[in-house]
């Protein structure tokens, strides 16, 4: 008799398997969420300041998450991330090392306007002094018998009165101009810091940041005082192909040119904020969604008409480019999630069906 070996498929080991793979699959995929949308909160953290390049880090950082998206080799993505790394933490030092460097200043100017608010104290209670004195000088005058004594001490100490009171006027006067001076200069350079906390640093329109405080501000505004308004949602079309063809520097400028020609069509009391990468966001006070639509509709138009002159390029050779827009307008019970949701359903939609247009909600 032959003895032959039976082999056997064990089909619980393999849907076993199935599953683990199923879950590593999800687990990859949040921890891939979840490391590209760290990577958007340090380009949040990143405050705009020319002086140490926050524009280039954001852009460093936007690329990792890009790589990170796209998952080439393991390997290219360890070198990245590696590099990347340094990187981050000496932008950090950077950043906490100028803020550190602007704390220091304003403490000065605090200890200076200080020093000299104790110099007045010192000088005022010296001429204090010096007027008691002099009061009491022209008290003993009227023990004096003789008029023409009298006469001659009160015209003295009159005089040494006046000039008394002449050299603190003109010490205060030149002390109030010095103060006047450091004070100018103090609120001048807070209104810098203030504006380049607000504002984006490539394109100088408004922040995200500013762009989060805004809405939420417009939002709870309308719980106590209905005033409608409107919010599109621009997004610069195939603008990867623009970099990828012509390079960072020029998308930079068509960035910077994007956000001038937002301001240049809208009205003044419109907020225009870069909300991220090659997105705008603009803000329309008492605008309905009809009449905003319809504006959207103009600016799609614009952009498409108009043609950037690329420096350096044989021929006079241009650029053109179109953008998507998606609009919604504030509803009662609406929160700032919810319009920003709305609008962007409706860019989304625009991108799908061709782009260069402008949507609504429906």
């Amino acid at each position: 008799m032959q003895l032959v070996k039976k082999t056997t498929t064990n089909r619980s080991d393999g849907k076993n398997l199935v599953a683990d793979l199923r879950v590593c699959e999800e687990r990859r995929k949040f921890f891939l969420a979840s490391l590209q949308h760290l990577l958007h909160f340090i380009q949040e953290f990143a405050i705009d300041l020319k002086e140490i390049n926050s524009e280039a880090f954001k852009k460093e950082i936007s690329t990792l998450s890009h790589h990170l998206a796209a998952e080439p080799n393991v390997a290219f993505v360890k070198d990245r991330f590696k590099r990347q790394k340094a990187e981050i933490k000496n932008y950090v030092r950077q950043q906490n090392r100028y803020l550190e460097n602007r704390e220091k200043e304003f403490r000065d100017i605090i200890a200076l306007l200080s020093s000299a608010i104790t110099s007045l104290d010192s000088e005022n209670q010296d001429y204090n002094r010096k007027i008691i004195t002099q009061s009491q000088q022209i008290e003993k005058i009227g023990f004096l018998d003789d008029l023409k004594q009298i006469k001659q001490t009160l015209t003295k100490e009159i005089s040494q009165l006046r000039d008394t009171v002449r050299e603190k006027s003109k010490r205060d006067k030149s002390r109030m101009k010095e103060l006047a001076g450091k004070v100018s200069g103090l609120k001048d350079e807070l209104e810098q810091v203030r504006s380049e906390a607000e504002r984006d640093g490539l394109t100088g329109v408004y922040n995200r940041k500013t762009f989060d405080l805004y809405i939420e501000e417009m939002v709870n505004r309308n719980a106590t005082v209905p005033s409608p308004f409107s919010l599109m949602l621009i997004d610069v079309d195939d603008f990867k192909i623009i970099n990828d063809t012509h390079g960072h520097t020029v998308g930079d400028r068509v960035l910077a040119s994007v956000a001038g020609n937002c301001r240049r069509q809208i009205r003044g009391d419109d907020f225009v904020g870069r909300y991220g990468g090659e997105e705008f966001v603009v803000v329309l006070p008492h605008a309905s969604l009809r009449n905003a639509h319809k504006k959207a509709k103009q600016l799609c138009k614009e952009f498409a008409a108009t043609r950037y002159s690329l420096d350096g390029s044989d021929g006079g050779e241009t650029l053109s480019l179109t953008v998507s827009i998606g609009v919604s307008a504030f509803k009662k019970g609406d929160t700032p999630t919810a319009i920003i949701d709305r609008a962007d359903k409706a860019l989304y939609e625009a991108k799908q069906s061709g782009k260069n247009k402008a949507l609504a909600e429906k």
